[in-house]
C-alpha cells in the first residue's frame, strides 16, 4: 500500500475517532490546553500572539483563550499561503477556503507569534502529525 492510500485510511480512521469525542472530552482538552497556557506565561515574561485555528468538524475549539490571551487567525491567500493576523473585535470575514478569519493588510510576523496551536487528526510517537491534508500548516 502507498503512502497515499495509508494516509486516507488513517485521516478516515482518526476522523471517525474524533467525531465519537464526547462534548466533555474536548472541553477537558480545552482545559489541559488553557492550563499549559497558564504555565507558560507565568515562566515567560514576554508572551506575544498565539495563534490558533478556527475549529471545523468536531474539532476542539480553544477561541476561548481570547479571553485572557491576544489570539491570531490564519487567513488562506489567494496563493494558498496562510497568513497569520490579530484576531481584534472587528467583523470577520471568509477567506478562500471559507473559513473566518481577520480581514486586514498587517499580518504578522514570527517574531509577534509565541506559540502556534494547528488543527491535526493524531501524532505519532515521533510527533509526526497527521493533518487534513490541504497541506496549509506543512508549508
Amino acid at each position: 500500500m502507498n503512502i497515499l492510500k495509508k494516509k486516507k485510511l488513517e485521516r478516515n480512521f482518526f476522523r471517525n475517532l474524533r467525531a465519537e469525542s464526547s462534548l466533555i472530552d474536548r472541553k477537558n482538552v480545552f482545559k489541559n490546553v488553557k492550563f499549559f497556557l497558564d504555565t507558560f506565561s507565568k515562566r515567560n515574561k514576554k508572551l506575544n500572539h498565539i495563534a490558533v485555528y478556527w475549529p471545523l468538524k468536531n474539532e476542539v475549539d480553544i477561541r476561548g483563550l481570547k479571553d485572557e490571551f491576544s489570539l491570531a487567525l490564519p487567513r488562506c491567500e489567494e496563493d494558498r499561503k496562510l497568513s497569520f493576523y490579530s484576531w481584534d473585535d472587528k467583523p470577520l470575514s471568509k477567506d478562500l477556503e471559507g473559513i473566518p478569519s481577520p480581514k486586514s493588510n498587517n499580518p504578522l510576523s514570527h517574531n509577534h507569534i509565541s506559540l502556534i496551536f494547528i488543527p491535526c487528526l493524531a501524532v505519532d510517537q515521533n510527533f509526526i502529525r497527521l493533518g487534513s491534508g490541504g497541506g496549509y500548516f506543512d508549508k
